[in-house]
């Protein structure tokens, strides 16, 4: 069945072997034998993932009795150190006893012409092909060249006939004992095959776990082809082994396994039934832990009181970057923080409870897909106490997850929302008039404020406040607390004045855009100018002329620019005079009158109304009172005296009628 093999081997021309260089992180400086613990993998940082932690490894390098030296040892015999005593098997054709040169640890080093290890291969060309392929394990995994040759791996050559779909290639006799549940794991190896060209068949490796029932779990249905990929290395020739290509790589499964129970053990099957080809080796056979690591993080991680944070959690893959499918956590705030809301998730699939007002999230059905680096759950919270809260292991329980690395702590500061609340001044104010008003400011809360302060400011020189509480406060003002203020003033000037509340304190205030009202006021000067007095007979005739006075004063406060007294309401002709002249030259003084006369004659009969208006360019506050009204009664003319019938008065009118007529005779006579 081998004979193409041998055909093959026979005509590849003995090159000399290219050294190739690669460094595992798994050697960490040496050959590490790991304990069967499964471990909290040591973060960088969230988002950025790290190598997973090995939870068993076997590198076939542990001392035999008697001695590994010039043969192969039977897998069946030997005895591994992780644990001490840990012991291997196969199915029956994987094991040495098949003849079929599986199921044998070896290396370079041994004795090429070994008659034990040519008839367990059943060929002494399979025996040294076993051989150059543990060699090129060794300078694969970064190896000096004499090291090399001393390395050790498990042969699969599967030399003749057909095998069972699936068989057992490789698995621990007994379960290695861990100490963790709920971990994810997988498993992988590191794979020497050769005949990879065309016209051969491969390995088709796939790998199971298995539990404390002893029943095997497959991590992944997809068998893997360690022909595929990896880095080609030119055979070191041996016995009658001349050179040829070898590929060599580190195999890990494609999926990983959420795995509880207080014992695991591995298993390596190869899918591939037929010999022709087929060839490899496995050394470093490990079980690793790829269990993502959980942190949580506080944005900001300072606030105050009636504040919201932003709770991130992250859920960081391995370097391996696999699908990681079903975990779950619960994460119990610490008292002090509730929920606030607005919960998200980048975890494809995944749920989030998390109650508004609540303290508890529960994140299920988890899922991190294949070669995301991390994905995440977030939401708000919301303290209702000042201090400090951690948020840290003791508040969780997970399924599938590591730890946080560290702590997540928020810090809460006492917020006072200090406001100014009102200003209550008069809408028009007058220079020199005084002025009272009050103003107000609140603690919005939520927390007491210290030192509590409301002042007024941008008033004139000499303002006075008073306020309860007095200000800054003794005590705390509570939450819901206000400080009531008065002021009384006097302006002294006109134009705009801004009276400016401030409300504040020593607590930090969270809305501070609320910590002022503005008030503006313009001061003017005012004259109140007043028609005081008129002064007319109540009754007059047509044709007979009338005199009278009237009188208009500056009741103030201030003096009264360019003040006026007129009438109204008189007959056409009415003449008026006043002292002093009007419009007054010089502003009238505050106290000050203008004293006025006027004539005129009746020139109909009837009433008539005499209207007194007092005005002046300076602004008057009491309007009401500028005019005055007195009405005056209009009779007929007066009628002429009769002439008496007898006396001198008569005869003399009568003596004069009749010349009169008599000079009217004679004209008439005349002018016929």
């Amino acid at each position: 069945m081998k004979t193409l093999k041998l055909i093959a081997r026979a005509r590849r021309l003995k090159l000399r072997p290219v050294a190739g260089v690669r460094f595992r992180w798994r050697w960490l400086g040496g050959a590490l034998l790991v304990p069967a613990l499964c471990g909290q993998v040591a973060m960088a940082a969230p988002r950025i993932p790290v190598a997973p932690v090995i939870v068993w490894s076997e590198d076939f390098e542990n001392p035999q009795t008697p001695p590994i030296t010039t043969e192969g040892r039977d897998l069946l015999v030997y005895q591994g150190a992780d644990p001490a005593g840990q012991m291997y098997t196969a199915d029956p054709l994987y094991r040495m006893s098949a003849n079929q040169c599986n199921g044998i640890v070896t290396s370079f080093s041994q004795a090429p012409g070994s008659t034990v290890m040519i008839a367990a291969c059943s060929d002494h060309g399979n025996w040294n092909n076993l051989q150059q392929m543990a060699e090129v394990a060794g300078r694969y995994q970064g190896q000096s060249a004499a090291a090399a040759r001393n390395n050790h791996v498990m042969a699969m050559l599967t030399a003749n006939g057909t095998f069972p779909a699936g068989a057992i290639a490789f698995r621990t006799a007994t379960n290695i004992a861990q100490s963790a549940s709920s971990r994810f794991l997988t498993a992988r190896t590191d794979v020497v095959a050769t005949f990879c060209s065309s016209g051969f068949v491969a390995p088709l490796l796939r790998f199971s776990l298995i539990n404390d029932a002893g029943t095997e779990l497959p991590i992944s249905t997809n068998a893997i082809n360690p022909c595929v990929g990896g880095q080609s290395f030119n055979t070191t020739p041996i016995g009658i082994a001349g050179t040829q290509t070898a590929v060599a790589q580190t195999v890990t499964s494609p999926g990983a396994l959420l795995f509880s129970g207080t014992s695991v053990g591995f298993v390596l099957h190869n899918d591939q039934t037929s010999s022709m080809g087929n060839d490899s080796s496995i050394d470093n056979a490990q079980i690793i832990d790829v269990t993502p690591q959980l942190d949580k993080a506080f944005s900001p991680a300072s606030i105050q009181l009636g504040q919201v944070s932003r709770l991130t959690m992250t859920i960081t893959n391995t370097t391996d970057l696999l699908r990681k499918r079903g975990w779950s956590f619960t994460d119990n705030l610490p008292a002090g923080l509730v929920v606030e809301g607005n919960a998200s998730t980048t975890c494809p699939g995944t749920t989030v409870q998390a109650a508004a007002g609540g303290s508890t999230v529960t994140v299920s059905n988890g899922d991190l897909a294949q070669g995301a680096a991390f994905c995440e759950v977030s939401l708000d919270v919301r303290p209702t106490a000042t201090g400090s809260f951690t948020n840290g292991p003791s508040n969780l329980s997970l399924i599938g997850l590591n730890q946080p690395a560290t702590l997540a702590v928020l810090a809460v500061a006492p917020a006072a929302d200090m406001q100014a609340t009102s200003v209550d001044l008069p809408p028009s104010m007058t220079v020199g008039v005084p002025v009272s008003g009050s103003f107000n400011c609140t603690n919005a809360g939520p927390s007491a404020a210290t030192a509590a302060s409301c002042v007024i400011s941008g008033l004139p020189a000499g303002a006075t406040t008073s306020c309860t509480p007095s200000v800054p406060t003794a005590s705390p003002l509570a939450s819901g607390g206000s400080i009531a203020c008065t002021v009384q003033f006097t302006p002294t000037t006109t134009g705009t004045i801004a009276a400016l509340v401030t409300a504040s304190s020593s607590t930090v205030d969270p809305v501070p855009a609320n910590n002022t009202k503005a008030h503006p006021f313009n001061p003017v000067e005012r004259a109140d100018m007043q028609a005081t007095s008129v002064t007319l007979p109540a009754t007059a005739n047509v044709g007979v002329p009338v005199k009278g006075s009237f009188v208009c004063t500056n009741a103030g406060p201030n003096a009264a620019a360019f003040a006026d007294c007129s009438i109204a309401g008189l007959p056409a002709g009415a003449s008026t005079s006043c002292t002093p002249a009007v419009p007054t030259g010089a502003p009238l003084a505050s106290g000050a009158s203008i004293s006025c006369t006027v004539s005129f004659t009746p020139t109909t009969q009837g009433s008539l109304t005499a209207t007194v208006t007092a005005v002046s360019g300076t602004t008057d506050p009491e309007p009401a009172n500028n005019s005055r009204d007195q009405e005056l009664v209009v009779a007929a003319a007066l009628t002429p005296e009769p002439v008496p019938a007898t006396g001198v008065p008569a005869l003399v009118l009568m003596g004069l009628a009749v010349m009169l007529a008599g000079m009217g005779m004679q004209r008439r006579r005349a002018r016929r």
